[in-house]
């Protein structure tokens, strides 16, 4: 039996990342069904999207970052297969079925179909474009070969995969953790700027710099000095976490937070950086400080954010079928369109759950020495 750990709070972050993003989507994805023209004025920030998906990312860093050291610390090493087999059997499925949805199904579904992307545009350049999902990397499906409606927001789980794939093995050969966060920012950075201002910039440069710009390895990377300094018992993080968790670093990271949110700020260089640092303590004071001052941890929220990746997946489905229950009932207005894209959105996430995801969460506890979030349930089976 797998040693168990469970963090407060961070099942409730999970919806809320997910609720960021889906509320980001709506406004655009009426664009794209050719129906704006119908509806009020929509509520849409670019920058609350954006902090939706880095907080996700945050989350992750955080929390496989822990997770890779605490089974380091029991069995002496790191099971790189195991590994692998636990995130393929809680990330695949789910990501496959969706594609599988997005190419060979919703396309021929009338009532779904985004205004000029049918089937016959879709399936242009077919075979490229599977190919580029079955190895994890929708952002060059988006990017270079043709925009996959339902398909386009899977980018970041190209991304957090390619973080699967590289981060236990830097755990397992390099001895100095400290050394892999570091250094891993820094060499995002240094190749994302070098890119970005390269003395004679072309389009070879321009297409490297986009594909660099889709793999945020540094904002994992920052959610991973978090959960290390949350496993470490040395007494330097001790003391920092001293000071991370005191009552009066809680109320200035929060006015933070809410200042830039209030100001949309947009911060001209490490934009994702910046808001890992502040997103990334939020996860991390909220799932392991005792005296966080707030909890958002219940029943309700940590329900929803069980069934977060669902949701995630499966928003663009449920926006847009609100989008068209709006205009069939002839009622098209915000008021009515985000509770409704929400509650679609929660019963698609539900029934996935249920239904297809729980199955091969269940598998996981097979492959698990350290069993966390929803396969402390499957453990106690």
């Amino acid at each position: 039996m797998g040693v168990k750990v469970y963090f407060k709070n961070l099942n409730s972050l999970r919806f809320i990342a997910a609720l960021i993003v889906l509320v980001s989507h709506v406004s655009q994805l009426v664009g794209y069904l050719g129906v704006d023209e119908k509806f009020a004025p929509v509520i849409y920030s670019p920058i609350a999207g954006e902090l939706g998906v880095i907080l996700f990312f945050a989350l992750s860093g955080f929390l496989i970052t822990y997770l890779l050291l605490a089974e380091n610390e029991i069995s002496k090493t790191i099971n790189l297969k195991a590994f692998y087999i636990r995130r393929a059997l809680r990330i695949w499925p789910l990501y496959f079925l969706t594609i599988a949805l997005a190419l060979f199904v919703l396309p021929f579904i009338n009532f779904l179909v985004y205004k000029g992307y049918d089937a016959t545009v879709i399936w242009v350049r077919l075979p490229l474009k599977i190919l580029f999902y079955c190895v994890f990397m929708p952002n060059i499906v988006m990017d270079f070969i043709g925009f996959i409606p339902y398909a386009t927001h899977s980018w970041t789980i190209g991304a957090e995969e390619q973080f699967y794939f590289i981060w236990p093995v830097l755990f397992k050969k390099i001895k100095n953790k400290v050394f892999i966060l570091i250094f891993v920012v820094i060499i995002y950075l240094v190749v994302y700027y070098l890119l970005l201002y390269f003395p004679q910039q072309n389009k070879y440069t321009k297409i490297a710099f986009l594909i660099w710009s889709r793999y945020p390895i540094s904002c994992m990377a920052i959610g991973g000095v978090y959960g290390y300094l949350v496993f470490c018992k040395k007494n330097a993080a001790v003391r920092i976490k001293k000071v991370l968790f005191s009552f009066w670093m809680q109320i200035a990271m929060f006015l933070i937070l809410t200042g830039c949110l209030i100001i949309k700020a947009n911060f001209k260089y490490l934009n994702n950086e910046i808001y890992s640092v502040i997103l990334g303590y939020v996860v991390c004071n909220l799932a392991a400080n005792p005296n966080a001052f707030f909890s958002i941890e219940n029943k309700w929220l940590n329900y929803l954010g069980k069934i977060s990746y669902g949701l995630y997946m499966f928003h663009p489905l449920a926006i847009s079928c609100a989008v068209k229950i709006c205009v069939i009932i002839r009622f098209t207005h915000y008021s009515l369109l985000y509770p409704l894209a929400f509650v679609i959105a929660v019963v698609f996430a539900a029934l996935s759950y249920q239904l297809f995801e729980r199955y091969f969460i269940k598998q996981k506890t097979k492959y698990s020495v350290i069993i966390s979030g929803d396969n402390v349930k499957w453990a106690k089976a």
